[in-house]
């Protein structure tokens, strides 16, 4: 199998190279709501949609089914999503 690599967003030339790594289809993470404060689980994205989304720096949309409000994710949260498909 050969490796997989994925860019994020203003890495320049670095890469991080994954080999006989199987990555789910979708990936939930958490993201705090800001009407409520509550952290909320979030698994509306496909895995390709959010990496798409992290190297592209396109925005990701949170859900709060409490208040049903959207937001965008913060940059610390996108931050710990790219370490979070970085490391598993």
């Amino acid at each position: 199998m050969t490796p997989k690599i994925i860019h994020l967003a203003g890495s320049g030339t670095k890469a991080w190279a994954y080999s006989d790594v199987r990555l789910p289809d979708s990936l939930g993470f958490m993201s705090t709501c800001p009407n409520c404060n509550d952290a909320r689980a979030q698994q509306i994205y496909g895995l390709r949609i959010l990496v798409r989304s992290l190297v592209d720096n396109q925005p990701i949309e949170a859900y709060c089914a409490v208040c049903k409000e959207f937001w965008p994710i913060t940059a610390n949260e996108r931050a710990e999503l790219a370490w979070l498909l970085l490391t598993e």
